[in-house]
This record gives C-alpha cells, sequence and structure tokens, in this order.
C-alpha cells in the first residue's frame, strides 16, 4: 500500500476487547499509548513498550480477510 493507511496501527487489547484505537503511524503510537493504555485499560505502561502493543492494521485486515474466507490469498501490490 503506498496509503497513510499503510502506517496505521492498532491497540491490541482494544482490539481483543473487539474494540479499534487506530493511530496513524507507530510514532504516533509510541507518543500516545502510556496515555491510552492508563485511561482506557487502567494499565501503567511506558512509551517503549509501544511497539510490543500495537499490531499494523493491514496484517489485522490481511489476517481477519484470510480467516473469514477459507483459500483468500492476499497480494499487496506496490
Amino acid at each position: 500500500m503506498s496509503d497513510a493507511t499503510s502506517n496505521a496501527v492498532l491497540c491490541t487489547e482494544c482490539l481483543d476487547l473487539k474494540q479499534g484505537t487506530v493511530y496513524c503511524s507507530a510514532r504516533c503510537a509510541i507518543a500516545n499509548i502510556a496515555d491510552h493504555g492508563r485511561s482506557k485499560h487502567g494499565v501503567q505502561t511506558a512509551a517503549g513498550e509501544a511497539s510490543s502493543l500495537t499490531r499494523p492494521l493491514s496484517a489485522f485486515v490481511d489476517s481477519t480477510l484470510e480467516s473469514k474466507n477459507p483459500g483468500l490469498k492476499m497480494t499487496r501490490l506496490r
């Protein structure tokens, strides 16, 4: 993907709760994940943990589509 959505990341804790908190980029998540974790999940989080607490939007979409559509193969166009 070459559009802005290719950089978007999701909070994995929110995904587990069937909610979506989307950050425009990993850099944005790093800057905001500590406040988000405290206010939405009641946990203390160091900003440096952001990469382990987020998942790329594109990976989530791909895995969801593939799991709901057996045999579907995803191909990235560049």
